[in-house]
């Protein structure tokens, strides 16, 4: 399987480079697509602490959604209370 899907991988590659063509700027678009540099993730900054890797990054943030999103045991309004029990 993973023969017949590298024969397949290079096909298509060798497909695309055959239809590369200097006059319909297929050549240029390939070339600049190849040769861009992807621009890495910028650090997170979280209290006290510069976060750099991916998973430190995922863990800060679901730090911060976690703080952010609990849930209210005594809501202060109580024309909300009226307007979700009447809703439900």
């Amino acid at each position: 399987m993973t023969n017949w899907l590298n024969k397949w991988r290079n096909d298509q590659r060798n497909s695309t480079l055959e239809s590369l063509d200097p006059e319909d700027q297929s050549l240029w678009k390939m070339t600049r697509w190849v040769m861009r540099i992807s621009t890495p993730s910028p650090p997170l900054l979280t209290p006290g602490v510069l976060t750099l890797s991916d998973s430190e990054k995922a863990e800060a943030l679901a730090d911060s959604l976690e703080a952010h999103f609990q849930p209210v045991n005594n809501p202060s309004e109580g024309a909300a209370i009226e307007v979700v029990n009447e809703v439900m």
